[in-house]
């Protein structure tokens, strides 16, 4: 299956042009800048627009007028993740929103906690995993550690994530491929890398 990976789009998601062939577009979160409802519901009407036959996206710290809701009216093949799977093709997604250890929201984490490995073989968040692509100089190491065991219990196959700008790319691990595709630059003021294209 084709998988194309992208985040951190900031609200500039329009920008976008000639987006590569995929059997399954993922947004990991961060669509929004200012967080407003209007923001959100311009990027579900362009995502859910995009002529891919499989959808997911995740909301990131951005998008507040998203993260503690629910979204209906979708349509069957666009998903939206917040500790929850979906089966695609035969590919487990798990999508875990925002920040993962957010003070005072422990249903969300218990409901990540219940989920097994054998039943996840792409994870998809936010924010990435201590020490793996989440460096910035002015925050050092940024990734959450938990995330990171649970990932190493999990064991999935691939492990998308963004939030951190400066430390976009893919590196493998532990069996585990990470990519962040975070697609804002540094600066917040223009979309300096391209969505990532993988093989899962």
């Amino acid at each position: 299956m084709k998988v194309l990976a992208m985040s951190d789009t900031h609200g500039m998601h329009r920008q976008l042009k000639h987006l590569p062939e995929a059997d399954l577009l993922i947004h990991a979160g961060d669509f929004s800048m200012f967080g407003n409802e209007s923001e959100a519901i311009d990027f579900l009407e362009w995502f859910v627009d995009l002529p891919y036959k499989h959808k997911v996206f995740i909301c990131g710290n951005h998008d507040i007028a998203l993260c503690d809701g629910t979204v209906s009216g979708l349509p069957s093949v666009c998903h939206y993740l917040n500790y929850s799977i979906v089966e695609i093709e035969g590919v487990k997604v798990c999508g875990v929103p925002f920040f993962v250890e957010r003070k005072g929201y422990v249903e969300g984490v218990e409901q990540f906690e219940a989920i097994g490995a054998s039943e996840i073989d792409l994870l998809v968040s936010h924010q990435p995993p201590y020490g793996i692509l989440d460096y910035s100089e002015y925050y050092g190491h940024y990734g959450s550690p938990y995330l990171l065991g649970r990932v190493r219990e999990l064991k999935p196959m691939c492990h998308i994530f963004g939030h951190m700008h400066e430390d976009y790319g893919k590196q493998e691990d532990g069996g585990t491929l990470f990519v962040n595709c975070s697609m804002m630059g540094e600066s917040l003021e223009r979309l300096s890398n391209p969505p990532i294209l993988l093989e899962i």
